[in-house]
């Protein structure tokens, strides 16, 4: 039975210091090599913009390589704004809902605080009641938020590690995790004994005193987690059976049929003799190899230009092909724009996309006129991670705004990522005229076709 694992990752401003470094350690070193890649695994990071969750999917839930996890561990980004641990487990159940797996979990590594809802706990029983088991180690929590994980992964019987320490030590961090790894793979957590001092030995002075041992400490006693039922599967933390060698008798037919085959061979003399009669044949043999190898080196040489070429290319062209983030990031700059808009122009605003609609006319909102029910504004939204000016139309949002160049507007939300603020173009084909926006951009961006790069200049 294989498990399904998405692996959850703060990168909130709670992570910042040295809890980033500490926990990218932690997933390197302790989590990332227990996953079974022969399974489904995913990697998810989590944000968000002011009280907007970002749930990042950095690894689809699929067939991925322990390089993949590792060279998006060492890539976070630099932690910023809040945590929204609720949104991202509902997320990733979302996710979970597309994949057939005998067993499903997460295992989320985080500073434990909820900054965009009250708790997490709702969402972690219904994860439950999806079958998906939360995991969760926490990195320089609070009292609170440890009682508040505990609930949480109490839900679905999870595993649940404290660690509270700044500076990184493996072994250390690597006992306290083996409590943690024992439940996540079904197993009873037995904790290793301390060797005994030796018993001191009797000393032949007669009026020498021996000194009395000390009393040993008691060891405080272990809390029990709540655990899973044992499973089946084998894990690279499963015992397996003892392996006994069977070595099987050699045939004595098959051992009589090599020893004719060695008869058979040719002597070194009679190599030799065919090498000196067919010697311009070897020769000219052996010279189409050497081309042949030397046109293979060449070819080598060339492919690898080629691709030190399109490295660079790559560093200096920011490509937008990320399909879901995009997708994210419209659906959160759009929710925040209606929140504004229905401010400015109350029981007037239509939101095209509201409720997932898909409708593609050109524009996401319509601002209605209250006297005879006709369009006053057509108004698109772009919604920016940074503080840029510059950002891009559809086909069929240019074509909707040379139809309706006199009242067509475009808001841009911008700083997504930080602290979102607006920029309203209330025409965008008279900015154009007037040279306030022009057909260009500021960054070298490749983008798909029929989109138009615009860039603010005023």
């Amino acid at each position: 039975m294989k498990t399904a694992t998405d692996l959850l990752v703060d990168i909130s401003s709670n992570m910042e210091g040295n809890k980033k470094i500490f926990a990218q350690r932690l997933v390197k070193e302790e989590l990332i090599p227990m996953l079974d890649f022969s399974a489904v695994t995913g990697l998810t990071t989590f944000m968000a913009a002011g009280t907007i969750p970002l749930v990042i999917r950095s690894l689809d839930l699929g067939k991925n390589t322990r390089a993949d996890f590792e060279t998006k561990i060492n890539n976070l980004p630099m932690p910023n704004q809040n945590a929204p641990i609720a949104e991202t487990i509902k997320e990733s159940i979302k996710d979970f809902g597309k994949v057939p797996a005998d067993k499903k979990r997460m295992i989320m590594v985080t500073a434990g605080v909820e900054n965009c809802a009250a708790t997490y706990q709702n969402a972690a029983h219904e994860a439950a009641d999806k079958g998906i088991q939360l995991n969760m180690v926490l990195v320089g929590a609070t009292a609170a938020d440890k009682a508040m994980a505990q609930r949480a992964v109490a839900e679905s019987k999870g595993a649940l590690s404290c660690i509270d320490d700044d500076v990184y030590d493996s072994a250390k961090v690597h006992a306290e995790l083996q409590q943690f790894v024992a439940v996540l793979n079904g197993q009873p957590f037995v904790a290793q004994e301390q060797p005994s001092a030796p018993k001191p030995q009797p000393v032949a002075q007669p009026q020498q005193t021996v000194a009395q041992p000390q009393p040993v400490q008691p060891v405080a006693p272990v809390v029990p987690i709540p655990i899973a039922e044992p499973v089946e599967e084998v894990s690279a933390m499963t015992k397996s059976e003892p392996i006994t060698a069977k070595f099987e008798p050699i045939n004595p037919i098959e051992a009589e049929m090599e020893t004719e085959q060695k008869k058979k061979e040719p002597s070194t003399d009679e190599l030799a003799n065919v090498l000196h009669v067919n010697n311009d044949k070897v020769t000219k043999l052996l010279q189409n190899s050497i081309d042949a190898f030397m046109q293979l080196a060449g070819q080598k040489a060339n492919a690898l230009a080629e691709i030190d070429r399109l490295k660079d290319e790559e560093r200096q062209v920011i490509i937008h092909t990320n399909a879901k983030l995009e997708k994210e990031i419209a659906e959160k700059s759009q929710k925040l724009l209606f929140e504004h808009l229905q401010k400015k122009y109350p029981n007037r605003v239509k939101w095209m996309h509201e409720k997932g609609a898909n409708q593609d006319c050109g524009y996401d909102f319509e601002i209605i006129e209250p006297d005879n029910n006709s369009v006053e504004y057509f108004i698109a939204c772009k919604g920016l991670l940074d503080n840029a000016s510059t950002f891009y139309m559809t086909g069929d949002e240019w074509k909707s705004c040379t139809a309706n160049n006199r009242n067509y507007q475009v808001y841009l939300v911008r700083n997504l990522q930080a602290s979102p603020a607006l920029t309203i173009i209330d025409s965008l084909m008279g900015w154009v005229n007037k040279g306030w926006v022009l057909p260009c951009s500021d960054r070298n961006i490749k983008l798909a076709a029929h989109k138009v790069v615009l860039s603010i200049v005023k």
